[in-house]
């Protein structure tokens, strides 16, 4: 496949090769079912171009160098529970979404307001106060 001078070629994201059955009580058919489902969300992804963002390269196993910083990855701390707050996302663009990576303490977190969502920042809130979360907005 060729690409057109001036873009780079999207990186692919490889299949899931294995899945380990712990104690979880997990059956080889739901480890099999999974797995297909894993293979099946990764090819879709594969084939939109538009989503070979900051996200699929995390997924993919891309590491980010010291001092540089990945575009949507943001940590944020949120100062009371149930309360909208802007969080700065760095995309220069409308986020499609966000992955929640990291939260301490214990909590939830979800979309405070989507209709105010823009280029610089998107509304989230949680239901608890103090929550710090690493999230990767794509």
């Amino acid at each position: 496949m060729t690409h057109q001078q001036g873009h780079a070629a999207p990186h692919i994201v490889g299949e899931p090769t294995s899945i380990n059955v712990g104690s979880t009580g997990l059956t080889q058919a739901q480890v099999s079912s999974i797995r297909s489902k894993l293979v099946e969300v990764v090819r879709a992804t594969n084939s939109v171009g538009a989503l070979v963002s900051v996200a699929m390269r995390v997924f993919a196993g891309e590491r980010v160098q010291p001092g540089r910083k990945l575009p949507g990855l943001v940590v944020h701390t949120f100062a009371e529970a149930g309360v909208a707050e802007e969080v700065s996302h760095g995309l220069n663009r409308y986020p499609i979404g966000y992955l929640v990576l990291r939260r301490y303490p214990v909590g939830a977190i979800g979309d405070g307001a989507p209709e105010n969502w823009n280029p610089l920042t998107a509304s989230l809130q949680t239901d608890t106060a103090g929550l710090t979360c690493t999230v990767l907005f794509f």
